[in-house]
């Protein structure tokens, strides 16, 4: 009974088949590399390779299992990509330089302070 719908897949999505069929032996070879980064929401996750086009087979999205199942479920939206917050620059108080956080001055201005206290 599998066997049978199995082929009834292969023969209704042979360009589906054939497709991954490339792709797994261009991956097994070396050929093409498999990136370590979701290409949406750049989650280092197992990864899976979307075809956009089936005549193109080498030619794929890479992205994680939930980003892929929301490119193909239109209910669901896929996962929402962060928003980038540059980081904060915290500017010492007396030359201008970066400091940490939990200082107002800079190393060097702070050397200078308790050196000549």
């Amino acid at each position: 009974m599998f066997r049978k719908i199995r082929k009834l897949q292969e023969k209704k999505w042979w360009e589906k088949t054939l497709a991954r069929q490339k792709l797994n032996y261009h991956l097994k070879k070396g050929i093409i590399l498999r990136p370590k980064l979701c290409s949406i929401c750049f989650q280092s996750e197992k990864l899976d390779g979307h075809h956009k086009n089936y005549k193109k087979p080498l030619e794929v999205i890479w992205c994680c299992r939930k980003c892929h199942l929301g490119i193909h479920n239109k209910n669901r939206k896929p996962r929402k990509l962060p928003k980038y917050k540059p980081p904060k620059l915290l500017l010492c108080e007396k030359c201008g330089k970066q400091r940490q956080s939990k200082y107002t001055v800079c190393y060097e201005c702070r050397t200078k302070i308790q050196h000549t206290h």
